[in-house]
């Protein structure tokens, strides 16, 4: 039996003996029998029993839920048959699927949203549902069924809630819904419910996305804002995190327009990101290296909205500021190495030079370099000024052999040469 939206379980207390009670009367609701008299300890165990019978088929239905929308082919398959017989359908009736977004949510507000599911769904006793977190990809799925105007009264509640919890909270809850006539057709409405999702880099999270409104949202190009680039980098590089953080702010105004195509926005995230991270590489490679272990690329693959976009762009120039500051390449000679390279990438810089400048053999500090950086210094210094390359050839008017002179190659044929063996295409293709 089913009420409030979850399946329900009695208890019943009855006079007859157990062997009267058999073939009379019986009701597939009813989880255990106890006859009178019934002490406390009789009840405890009763209602301990219809737990753990509930609890194993909660588990079985998100296990469904869980193939069903994110398994394998044939996991797919054997997850709808058994949908069929867990959610059957009713004269009159439709399926729905809402997605609601979880990675932009901290502890705190987890809960608060947890608990507006349940108490959401209680108040539609005429409608069913079944929901699973699916942590991978910070998904909440919940499948429903029952009439169409109370899954659309349902709809409505919840776009309420999650505007509350905005307004506590000060973090989006992205959430989208379709509907569908069969559970046959709930795949296709749970794939352009995800896309749904990610209009909310553009539209905001303020309101309910649903799946079939997408087709009519327009989508406009728009340019790499290449001078807030240039402006971050520029702050990053100044050790000026309050700048970097405004013009971060900036960048991401300018890729986030409305009309605007989400996967463009990524897309524009991401090679910003790229860009930080080589910056990262030629001035702090402690801060660097952690930032690689932390794989933020995975993160902004899989966000939702703008300001776990803004957090992660500034933890980046955070890390770069504060790992300079800590000094983490404990080395003292290493260290006058890097600020070497970083003070004369543009002359002619090699490891014989620079042991001659430091007073040691040239085999001391190649030993020293590789162990504390993790390369040799010869990889360090070409991509060091590749990477400066590329920031001029994207940020600048320069000609090839002008930007091959600015960093430290006298032949410009040479740095062509070089640029393609770091990047894997020609200076004049990069963009």
């Amino acid at each position: 039996m089913w009420g409030g939206g979850k399946e329900v379980f009695s208890i019943v207390i009855d006079r007859r003996r157990p062997e009267a009670r058999k073939g009379r009367g019986a009701r597939p609701d009813v989880g255990e029998h106890l006859s009178k008299p019934v002490s406390v300890e009789d009840l405890s165990w009763a209602i301990d029993k219809i737990e753990r019978i509930l609890e194993k088929k909660k588990l079985h239905k998100e296990e469904c839920i869980a193939k069903y929308f994110f398994g394998t082919r044939l996991e797919k398959e054997e997850a709808k048959e058994s949908l069929k017989e867990i959610f059957p359908k009713e004269q009159n009736e439709s399926y729905g699927v809402m997605l609601i977004y979880f990675g932009n949510i901290f502890l705190d507000s987890m809960k608060v949203v947890e608990n507006s599911i349940d108490n959401t769904e209680h108040k539609f006793p005429e409608l069913q549902f079944l929901n699973v977190w699916e942590e991978h990809t910070s998904l909440v799925v919940l499948m429903m069924k029952g009439r169409r105007a109370a899954l659309e009264r349902f709809m409505d509640e919840f776009d309420g809630i999650t505007k509350n919890v905005f307004r506590k909270y000060n973090r989006e809850v992205p959430h989208s819904i379709g509907l569908g006539a069969d559970i046959d057709d709930m795949q296709e409405v749970f794939q352009k419910c995800r896309k749904a999702l990610t209009f909310c880099l553009v539209k905001g999270c303020d309101r309910l996305i649903r799946a079939d409104e997408i087709h009519s949202f327009g989508m406009r190009e728009e340019s790499y804002p290449i001078r807030e680039e240039k402006k971050i980098f520029s702050a990053i590089e100044s050790w000026d995190i309050g700048e970097a953080k405004k013009w971060i702010d900036a960048f991401l105004k300018k890729v986030a327009i409305e009309d605007g195509n989400p996967e463009d926005v990524r897309h524009n995230i991401l090679k910003l990101m790229g860009s930080m991270v080589g910056m990262a590489k030629e001035i702090n490679l402690a801060a660097y290296r952690l930032i690689i272990e932390r794989n933020y690329i995975c993160r902004i693959c899989a966000l939702c909205t703008i300001s776990e976009a803004r957090e992660i762009l500034y933890e980046i120039a955070e890390e770069v500021n504060r790992r300079k500051e800590e000094n983490e390449v404990s080395n003292y000679i290493v260290n006058r190495t890097l600020e070497y390279v970083q003070n004369h990438f543009k002359e002619d810089v090699s490891l014989k030079k620079l042991a001659e400048v430091l007073e040691i053999t040239p085999e001391y500090l190649s030993m020293l370099f590789k162990r504390e950086t993790g390369m040799n210094f010869s990889i360090y210094l070409k991509e060091f000024r590749i990477n400066y390359a590329k920031r001029l050839i994207k940020g600048t008017d320069m000609k090839v052999y002008e930007v091959a002179r600015e960093c430290g190659y006298s032949n410009s044929n040479y740095f062509t040469k070089v640029f393609k063996e770091v990047t894997g295409i020609s200076p004049t293709k990069y963009h």
